[in-house]
């Protein structure tokens, strides 16, 4: 952490000397959407900033660790200035007046009354305004030195910077539960390293005046305000600083999504009737808007309303039926006004996740066709999910032999301010289980001190309705890894001694359509990690005998895949491949094979991406095994 403790008695009899101004304290902070501990410590910082305003301005930068944050990717580059700029590790760090405090909870009403009754050098003030077709932004600061003595100091820098003073989303933008974000900045009308301050005369004002264009991303025209501050960089100190409120936009609507009708909570279910209350949250009058229904960002229906919404008026606005895609559909509203919209957030609705049974026809999923940092197509998540408790990661397959899997993240899921329990779904559709099938799946999991994190597997045979618990397992009794127990490093499986691998018998739903439930309960533990779920049937008309088998390798396939035998005796071997469907796609007749190993190449560059049934016919034995292709 950068820190200097002295100056020379030169600049501090200059200090004394014309330290004659009235101080208004600085508050930085270094959070982020993602942070568990900045959630924690998050309400009782705003309360005492609340409590102070009159003595304070503050300024928070939204960081890019440890997790999601849209925030920070509005503005990168300027965040991480002054991240260097203080050496900030962690998150959530804070500091008054340039000067680090422990933590968000150090800030104390004791703090802010001795850092407010520190005379300051010089005074700093500040206007700002917005340019009439709201693309700029104008701030003029004014230094002035109202000592006896000349203000000089080395390397004092003026700093200029926009903020949003709140940030109010539908629905958390990060894996934690915050939604408000307070005083968040958007961009730095200096340079973020700061502009030079000349020296200013006894009873003298340096002014200055800055245009920059607005930010491509403002949440709300509303709650845009500027702040300054002059500061030191020889010891990081905070001279004096000044913040501006607000310009109430007028002339301009505000249209708000409120409500959003109810999804069926059937995952067989498919019908959907799309209804949405718009809200005119601002006092001018609208005659036209549309309203849009999205699918995963993509709008998928619309209709234009030409009615007048007065000031405060709500109305229902219903698009035509429309029946659901299966898979994972984030399903929202969009309110759109041809002349404009003062606040962009509100503007859709929080969103919901639709989870609808129907993408494969067969459960066998091995991640490796998802794209890291989001949910797999393959699966179905539960509408309640959280942040991103669940998606594809990569370099983590399954015993080392593929390169992904899903991440279950427990390791910042906080059961006390998040649901504890979650799930998410692989199934089959339209097939019945057969007499010798098998559930397998692999898995990796660390507890974080001795957490009770819990994997329960279930199966229905009621789409979803009700379920039978096929596997259980928590804490110490699913541990597969020794624990990591860092506060900064979470688990990550490296080795094939870190997985194990999971077979649940099917005898029981035989004939019976089934889907499966992988049920989580987080203890806020460490990482858990799933790959390769399958349906494996390793027999016929008749089982392989002992020391037999036959394998598919690799499996997902792309251009080839090697089916690899060992068998007791000789046979003619003859192999059909089979689409979802039932309908057949190859023959291969391999010939009479002695006993002993062998391995015949199937080419599959012509098959299209999707799951496939491999029959293999060995002597007067039958054995079905699932391929999954993808290009």
């Amino acid at each position: 952490m950068k820190q200097i403790f002295t100056l020379s008695l030169l600049v501090l009899t200059s200090i004394f000397a014309f330290s004659q101004s009235k101080r208004t304290v600085l508050i930085e902070e270094f959070t982020q959407a993602s942070c568990p501990p900045c959630e924690a410590t998050t309400p009782a910082l705003n309360a005492i900033l609340a409590l102070n305003a009159a003595k304070l301005v503050q300024i928070r930068y939204q960081t890019s660790w440890p997790g999601v944050d849209p925030m920070n990717a509005d503005n990168p580059t300027e965040v991480k200035t002054r991240v260097d700029y203080y050496d900030v590790t962690g998150v959530p760090t804070v500091f008054a007046d340039g000067k680090e405090s422990a933590s968000s909870g150090a800030i104390t009403q004791s703090l802010i009354n001795q850092q407010f009754a520190v005379s300051a050098p010089v005074l700093v003030t500040l206007t700002h305004s917005l340019s009439a077709d709201l693309t700029e932004v104008t701030a003029i600061v004014k230094i002035t030195n109202e000592g006896t003595a000349a203000f000089t100091l080395p390397k004092d820098k003026l700093r200029v910077a926009l903020i949003e003073e709140d940030i109010t989303w539908p629905e958390a933008p990060g894996s934690t539960s915050i939604k408000v974000f307070e005083a968040v900045m958007k961009k730095f009308l200096t340079a973020a390293a700061g502009a030079d301050v000349p020296e200013i005369a006894p009873g003298q004002t340096y002014e200055v005046t800055y245009t920059v264009k607005l930010p491509d991303v403002i949440y709300d025209l509303n709650k845009l305000a500027v702040v300054a501050w002059v500061q030191n960089d020889d010891n990081l100190k905070i001279l004096n600083a000044a913040s501006t409120s607000p310009i109430v936009i007028s002339g301009i609507p505000d249209l708000s999504i409120l409500n959003e009708s109810d999804l069926n909570t059937s995952y067989c279910n498919y019908n959907f009737s799309p209804i949405a209350e718009v809200s005119n949250v601002s006092t001018t009058a609208v005659t036209s808007f549309t309203v849009s229904l999205l699918f995963n960002g993509t709008e998928v229906s619309s209709k234009v309303i030409n009615k007048t919404l007065e000031p405060n008026a709500t109305a229902l606005v219903s698009l035509d039926d429309i029946t659901l895609p299966p898979g994972n559909i984030e399903l929202k509203f969009a309110v759109k006004n041809p002349l404009g919209d003062v606040a962009s957030l509100n503007n859709f609705s929080k969103g919901v996740l639709s989870g609808k049974l129907g993408v494969n026809n067969g459960i066998s999923e091995g991640f490796e066709d998802g794209v890291p940092g989001q949910f797999s197509e393959n699966i179905v998540v539960n509408p309640g999910i959280i942040g991103n408790n669940f998606i594809v990661v990569g370099s983590t397959g399954g015993f080392q032999a593929s390169q992904k899997s899903m991440r279950i993240n427990f390791w910042q899921w906080d059961p006390a301010t998040a649901p504890a329990a979650n799930d998410f779904f692989v199934y089959v559709d339209q097939h019945k289980v057969s007499t010798g099938e098998k559930l397998k799946f692999d898995y990796a999991y660390t507890p974080w001190k001795g957490s009770a994190d819990r994997l329960k597997v279930e199966i229905s045979t009621d789409c979803g309705v009700t379920f039978t618990s096929a596997f259980n397992k928590a804490g110490a009794a699913l541990k597969t890894a020794p624990e990591v127990n860092s506060d900064t490093l979470f688990f990550l499986p490296k080795t094939a001694a870190q997985w194990k691998k999971e077979t649940i018998d099917l005898a029981n739903y035989v004939g019976k359509t089934i889907a499966v439930r992988f049920y989580v309960t987080s203890a806020w533990g460490d990482m858990l990690y799933i790959d390769n779920i399958n349906l494996e049937s390793l027999s016929g008309s008749n089982d392989l005998l002992a020391g037999e088998s036959i394998t598919i390798a690799p499996n997902p396939a792309d251009q080839l895949t090697n089916l690899n035998f060992e068998l007791t005796n000789v046979v003619d071997v003859a192999v059909r491949v089979v689409d979802v469907t039932g309908k057949t796609i190859m023959m291969q007749d391999i010939g009479k094979k002695m006993s002993g190993s062998f391995n015949h190449t199937l080419n599959t560059s012509a098959l299209n991406t999707g799951l496939y049934i491999i029959e293999i016919n060995a002597g007067d034995k039958k054995i079905i095994q699932k391929l999954n292709v993808i290009h």
